[in-house]
């Protein structure tokens, strides 16, 4: 990444003065917000993880168990040490690592930043980050929604896009019954978001054509109260 500064690997050596690494990790900290995607930043990460990346993270890792080959001698908290190499990490392509950034700046209400992570994550493929992605969204215009017609229906098109991405986006379960078994959103759940969404919008076909599917999904995960409830709903749209 241009914007963040590099050692050069080419010239690294073993014998590297320690102050210098000090140096450079505190001008890091100083010129940037760690955690937070830097300017600019969007388009410049790998989209495919890279070796750097692979060594920020397993440094990370070893930081966060406290590991003596890393907390020996360290200058900084083992959880600030952390941080900043998954940080890195995620900025050379690690999408794991790009939800979990996102996660912590939930935690402490940062939605802007989140949101840029979580969305960079849903473009490279995790259906968890799709479906993150669109929770806080939402969150972050929930006032505009009841406030402003139009501004809704921008940020609708965006939810939209996010539950469309997370259903084309694959994951690791062959059904919804795995996923609501791993706590992951289903199939069907998506299908109703996007069928709410469409009723908001008074797109009523497109809503039909949504809660029909998350019907029939809802069967075949054996939510037959949820099903029956869809039918019903249907039933009353069409006559």
């Amino acid at each position: 990444i241009d914007s963040v500064p590099q050692f050069d690997n080419n010239n690294y050596q073993d014998d590297v003065d320690e102050d210098e690494i000090a140096a450079f990790l505190l001008d890091v900290s100083q010129r940037y917000n760690v955690l937070c995607m830097p300017a600019n930043s969007n388009d410049l990460v790998p989209a495919t993880e890279s070796i750097q990346a692979k060594v920020h993270f397993a440094l990370a890792q070893l930081h966060n168990e406290e590991d003596e080959r890393v907390s020996e001698g360290r200058r900084c908290s083992g959880q600030d040490a952390y941080r900043f190499h998954l940080w890195l990490s995620a900025l050379g392509g690690n999408v794991a690592n790009m939800v979990e950034i996102a996660k912590e700046l939930v935690v402490t209400n940062d939605f802007h930043s989140a949101l840029q992570w979580y969305d960079l994550a849903s473009r490279r493929g995790s259906r968890e980050a799709c479906c993150a992605a669109a929770q806080v969204l939402l969150s972050l215009h929930t006032n505009d929604a009841e406030n402003d017609k139009s501004g809704f229906d921008n940020v609708s098109l965006k939810l939209a896009e996010y539950y469309k991405r997370a259903l084309n986006t694959p994951d690791k379960y062959s059904s919804d019954q795995e996923r609501e078994r791993n706590m992951s959103t289903c199939n069907y759940e998506l299908h109703i978001m996007l069928g709410n969404l469409y009723n908001r919008n008074h797109l009523k076909e497109d809503t039909l054509k949504h809660l029909r599917i998350a019907a029939d999904l809802a069967l075949e995960a054996g939510k037959f109260k949820l099903n029956a409830n869809l039918i019903e709903e249907i039933e009353m749209m069409v006559s």
